[in-house]
């Protein structure tokens, strides 16, 4: 079930990605419930409380999207204190911690997003966090450390990185 959850996660995410929020919405809802269908059955299936994670943070993303404040706040909170559960039992998984760390983003809390992503961020694979760290540095005000940083992103994560490069250069 938790590998199925995370296929129609991911189907879920394609339908977002084309402008399909009513049939993203319902692949994601649907993930949703075979995560947690999982971790009834099983409350040590690590996968499944991964894809639960994964699936709470890109309902809440969608919720923003589709202008639905409060319904994307409660998402992404419960995103975020289910993620740093996960993290406490796992802090190598780059995915929690990426959704963990982007859920207090969008919730407005620079200072936790910036403390879960340390925990993860020695773990990971340094391109999955470059746009992570840019976007910290922005919000943080460390404009200079965004300008000198974009010239060495991957490439791809150039294009979001030449966008906060030049919010950057232009807050400076």
């Amino acid at each position: 079930q938790a590998s199925f959850s995370l296929t129609l996660g991911y189907l879920g995410g394609l339908k977002a990605d084309l402008g399909q929020f009513d049939e993203s919405e319902r692949y994601h809802r649907r993930s949703l419930e075979l995560a947690e269908h999982a971790l009834l059955a099983n409350p040590d299936d690590f996968r499944a409380a991964e894809s639960r994670v994964l699936v709470l943070f890109e309902l809440g993303e969608l919720a923003l999207r589709r202008g639905q404040g409060p319904s994307a706040t409660e998402l992404l909170s419960r995103c975020a204190a289910l993620g740093e559960q996960q993290l406490a039992l796992n802090p190598e998984n780059a995915d929690v911690g990426h959704a963990t760390s982007y859920c207090e983003l969008l919730l407005g809390d620079v200072a936790s997003a910036a403390r879960v992503a340390e925990k993860v961020r020695a773990k990971a694979a340094p391109a999955e966090w470059e746009s992570t760290w840019l976007q910290l540095d922005l919000l943080r005000g460390a404009y200079p450390s965004v300008v000198k940083a974009v010239p060495g992103v991957t490439r791809s994560n150039r294009p979001l990185a030449l966008i906060q490069g030049a919010i950057a250069a232009a807050l400076m």
